[in-house]
């Protein structure tokens, strides 16, 4: 399973993001923007790993010093939905 540590935005946040993604493609040349469901920020690729089950581990250990994480992985999710405390 390939995975990543990331920010998942809120609307607001994706809404302004896909405003400005079209502002920047009506004067460019070529190329394109990612769709609006999959726009995040990548904090950590950790790539092809079947250690989920570690990463989660040391996910939780990170949590409870610093807040939450939330997995978004309907697989994954049904380990562990919630990572850690409720960020303060």
């Amino acid at each position: 399973m390939r995975l990543f540590i990331a920010i998942n935005f809120n609307d607001e946040i994706k809404d302004a993001l896909c405003d400005a993604s079209a502002e920047l493609m009506a004067a460019a040349k070529r190329g394109r923007t990612p769709r609006r469901e999959n726009l995040h920020l990548t904090l950590v690729f950790i790539g092809e790993t079947t250690r989920v089950d570690d990463i989660l581990d040391v996910m939780e250990e990170a949590a409870d010093k610093r807040g939450r994480f939330i997995c978004l992985d309907k697989e994954i999710a049904q380990k562990k939905e919630v990572i850690g405390r409720e960020s303060e």
